[in-house]
């Protein structure tokens, strides 16, 4: 049986710059990136700043920092991609973004139209 060697440029991979900045990929290879990724050290600096806000601001951190913060990612994000500002939108999770997108489809009048009744 033949064995397949790979090999990678380390020096050339300018994304092995990053890998530090993940704790846990010092001490094992992380796979899952669909779901629960490796957490960045910078997400306890995040969180302690998130949890200062609420604990300063109360209620009041929706209206001052939090209510738009959803589509400042999506400006983010969309400067990746060249998208214009304000036309990527970010939600929670796949099945949400699945809804949404459902919910700009008139099912029933397309039931009608194709001739299918409803029971």
């Amino acid at each position: 049986m033949s064995q397949i060697q790979l090999s990678h440029d380390t020096d050339s991979d300018d994304l092995l710059r990053y890998r530090s900045q993940f704790p846990i990929l010092e001490r094992t290879t992380y796979l899952i990136s669909n779901s629960l990724g490796a957490m960045p050290a910078g997400v306890y600096d995040a969180m302690r700043n998130y949890a200062d806000t609420w604990a300063t601001l109360g209620v009041r951190a929706w209206e001052e920092r939090w209510w738009m913060l959803a589509a400042e990612v999506g400006d983010l994000i969309g400067a990746l991609m060249g998208a214009p500002r304000g036309s990527v939108a970010t939600l929670p999770n796949v099945t949400t973004c699945q809804a949404v997108v459902a919910s700009c489809f008139d099912f029933f009048r397309e039931a009608q139209q194709s001739g299918l009744q409803r029971s």
